[in-house]
């Protein structure tokens, strides 16, 4: 359920133009063909992706298959914040290593490398990742 308009107000001081066209795209996002990526940036097994970019921002919805990876990489133009929405997966960020469940969110910012995120053995791991983007899904 969306937070009431009155969650945002000292972030937001005036409200929202656009909440028709916000709707809009939601819709659309939903009839976003999946697209299977092997090996995404050199990890193991793919990656199943929906992404939406309007120039501006991108939002993703990524799944790994029990065991797949999405290889090491560095967000040199954006952060990216993945949250959770089934399964676990396993970040490394430098030399540390942040196991991530269903309900959690992890933080990528820019400039840092990720090493990796992989989902569990037994069980495939789904993500919903929001960042700025200059129109690039990937």
């Amino acid at each position: 359920m969306p937070l009431p308009y009155t969650a945002f107000a000292s972030a937001y001081p005036t409200k929202p133009t656009h909440q028709r066209s916000s709707i809009y795209h939601a819709d659309r996002f939903s009839k976003i063909e999946e697209v299977r990526v092997p090996n995404f940036k050199g990890g193991e097994k793919e990656l199943l992706k929906k992404a939406y970019a309007d120039g501006r921002n991108c939002i993703m919805l990524d799944r790994l298959m029990p065991g797949a990876s999405i290889g090491r990489h560095t967000h040199e133009t954006n952060s990216e914040i993945m949250y959770i929405v089934s399964g676990t997966a396993t970040f490394t960020v430098g030399d540390t290593v942040e196991t991530v469940q269903a309900g959690q969110c992890h933080y990528c910012p820019k400039g840092r490398h990720i090493c990796s995120r992989t989902a569990a053995a037994s069980r495939s791991c789904s993500s919903l990742s929001l960042r700025n983007s200059k129109g690039s899904t990937t």
